[in-house]
């Protein structure tokens, strides 16, 4: 078979441009719905991307097999009391082992960040919980749809092309797994509270309004609610309460993964252990977000803990990494190599803290390098190189240097977009939304 890259429509795009139009059409005019804007008003790049049938299959398979394996790993962890690895997340052996029975993968809400190299897709993080930045692109397809080059495009390839919306699937996860509660009542409407401290009231009722929708379309039977804090939940004969009425799940879509930010009480962990709520945000999938969890499945793939198929997916769809304080390279030859890695901390977010050798100077990389050498809070990972992104620049054809990011809901792939950054001097090799990055609405090519 080709190269995952080779076989799609991406360049197709871009020579049908070229042989058309020579330069695309006046500007599509995205949705400036402003509770959408609210949700992040980054920008959106003129040109869609495209995958075909191969890469949606690579993602259906990275995004349904890495959590299964990182779970294997937690469980191997607590098999060797390892006191190292659990101090280094965060949470006590003890919640761990109380939590590792529920059906996590269930539950699990997650993006993966890829690199699209040669070989391949190359996952370089999972980024676990609600808070998922980039679902939101999709309000935009309706714009894109319009544009005359994308339907002259469509009809010259004689296709059809959809952009998955994420939240579907996220929705139809809560319905599942709400069903299987011990508090589940089918004639009644199962709350779920959506902790989010200081909320604005008016984009709080856009979300729900959008989730109910979802909601009613699968016939489900779930009332979405906001509350500031934990500390409204009344507890009563082992459940939880919110103005009388039982909850069935807790979501926090605000940053759970850093331990100052970590509102499980004992009173919500004994409810979820008693399989009286749902918590997509746990103390398993918490850890299984941990960059440095990630790199030891990597760093562990041959300690006969995996099978000869799973170390074959490790090592497809992981780079090569590890902790800064279990590195088989010396100091000397972490700073003589730069180019070849990125130092990224464990726990972090929009990029802050990752530096990538290639496009570092030598001073600070071996500065930021020798102060971290031998701790476990950052870890090394090998540079994969990006695939060029041809897009549009200011009504020009450009290249671009790109991150995916394929959500998954209960382990079904749930679609993907690409925040991407223009390949120029000012390139610093870290691509985030929230350091400058041009997003692009991905659409999947259905023949």
């Amino acid at each position: 078979m080709n190269n995952i890259h080779t076989s799609n429509f991406r360049k197709k795009y871009i020579d049908f441009i070229k042989k058309k139009i020579k330069k695309h059409e006046k500007k599509i005019e995205f949705n400036s719905n402003p509770y959408i804007k609210s949700l992040g008003d980054y920008p959106i790049n003129q040109f869609p991307q495209f995958i075909d049938s191969n890469e949606i299959e690579q993602l259906k398979i990275c995004t349904s097999t890495l959590p299964r394996l990182l779970l294997k790993l937690i469980f191997n962890k607590l098999k060797q009391s390892d006191s190292i690895f659990f101090e280094m997340t965060g949470f006590n052996e003890s919640c761990i082992r109380k939590s590792i029975n529920k059906n996590i993968l269930d539950t699990l809400c997650y993006r993966a960040d890829l690199i699209l190299t040669d070989s391949g897709f190359k996952v370089v993080e999972l980024n676990v919980a609600t808070n998922l930045g980039g679902w939101d692109i999709r309000f935009h397809e309706e714009a894109f749809m319009k544009s005359t080059t994308i339907k002259g495009f469509i009809k010259e390839n004689d296709i059809r092309i959809k952009c998955r919306d994420p939240l579907i699937n996220y929705v139809k996860m809560l319905n599942s797994s709400v069903k299987s509660l011990d508090t589940y009542q089918e004639e009644s409407k199962q709350t779920i509270a959506i902790v989010s401290p200081n909320y604005d009231t008016i984009s709080a009722d856009f979300i729900i309004s959008i989730l109910n929708n979802i909601n009613e379309s699968q016939e489900g039977n779930m009332n979405f609610i906001f509350i500031n804090s934990v500390d409204e939940i009344v507890y009563d004969h082992d459940q939880g309460c919110i103005n009388g009425d039982i909850i069935h799940g807790i979501i926090f879509p605000t940053r759970t993964w850093e331990k100052g930010d970590r509102n499980f009480t004992e009173e919500i962990l004994n409810l979820w252990w008693s399989n009286k709520i749902i918590l997509p945000e746990n103390p398993i999938s918490i850890t299984m977000g941990d960059k440095r969890v990630l790199s030891l499945l990597w760093q562990e793939r041959n300690n006969n803990e995996y099978s000869d198929k799973e170390v074959k997916i490790i090592e497809k769809f992981l780079p090569r990494s590890s902790t800064l304080n279990n590195c088989p390279l010396s100091l000397l030859e972490t700073i003589d190599k730069k180019d070849n890695f990125v130092l990224k901390p464990g726990i972090g977010l929009q990029g802050k803290q990752v530096l990538v050798g290639k496009y570092a100077s030598k001073k600070q990389w071996k500065d930021t390098i020798s102060s971290e050498y031998g701790k476990s809070d950052f870890l090394l990972q090998s540079f994969e190189s990006s695939v060029p992104i041809i897009a549009d620049d200011s009504g020009d054809i450009s290249s671009y240097q790109g991150v995916w990011g394929a959500f998954s809901f209960g382990l079904q792939y749930s679609g993907v977009w690409i925040r991407m950054s223009l390949d120029n001097s000012s390139y610093d090799g870290v691509i985030n939304s929230a350091l400058g990055a041009t997003e692009s609405i991905v659409f999947e090519v259905i023949k």
